[in-house]
């Protein structure tokens, strides 16, 4: 997260100064009264890419520019109507469409703030794939930044913890399997082994420590909580 003592003005479209704090809580209120789901989504999504990003020696610079980037992914789709992107909550428009322009409206819509650079990049790449057959612009493996690999991850992974399912411990195994199938085509290998070591050590330790979490078959819901929820601790405080 942002250190408000490190924040500089930033220049917003307008020529309105913002401290970078104010800037990026302007963003998430904007995604927020568009659709609080998105920001949440936003949120855990940020979690996850911290929490990697930590495993992997980040910088605390490339940490808080991970974070937001994973705050802020799906803010491009505020500039879709409600109504074109959800009918009963399905996507109604192409989910090729949503790939190839949401990352590249999301960057646009945060470049003319100087200080989010960075963040707009991570954003902008982030459908890469590490075997180059990814948006926008077909970058493979390494060429990838690093942050952006990361963020592609945990967006992923957030979409597939938030799936309804009966069975909490049901749902981690597949987790792991759909993971380990797109290592090494969309995933960077290495990353997603970090991820599933720590992945599988917390559900144990959630398992051992929380069975009544457990969802009982008769469960219409799905999960009361996901890794990044119920440790917030670990994926946050204690990062940076």
């Amino acid at each position: 997260m942002v250190n408000t003592r490190d924040a500089k003005n930033a220049h917003t479209p307008g020529h309105k100064k913002l401290s970078d704090c104010n800037t990026i809580q302007y963003l998430v209120d904007a995604i927020r009264r568009h659709d609080p789901a998105l920001i949440e989504h936003g949120m855990r999504t940020a979690s996850y890419s911290l929490l990697l990003g930590w495993i992997v020696k980040l910088g605390n610079s490339d940490l808080r520019d991970l974070y937001h980037a994973g705050l802020l992914h799906d803010l491009g789709k505020i500039t879709l109507p409600n109504e074109v992107i959800l009918q009963d909550g399905v996507s109604v428009i192409g989910d090729y469409l949503m790939t190839e322009c949401t990352p590249r409206v999301s960057a646009d819509m945060i470049r003319p703030w100087p200080a989010l650079q960075n963040v707009a990049t991570l954003i902008a790449l982030h459908h890469e794939r590490w075997d180059g057959a990814g948006l926008p612009y077909g970058l493979r493996k390494n060429q990838i930044p690093l942050g952006a690999r990361i963020l592609s991850l945990a967006d992923t992974v957030d979409q597939l913890l938030t799936q309804k399912s009966d069975s909490f411990s049901a749902q981690a195994t597949a987790v792991v399997r759909i993971l380990r199938t797109l290592s090494g085509t969309r995933f960077d290998p290495k990353l997603v082994e970090v991820f599933v070591e720590w992945f599988q050590d917390i559900f144990l330790e959630t398992l051992v420590n929380y069975p009544w979490l457990e969802r009982s078959p008769e469960s219409e819901s799905g999960p009361t909580f996901t890794p990044a929820t119920l440790h917030p601790t670990k994926l946050v405080y204690d990062v940076i």
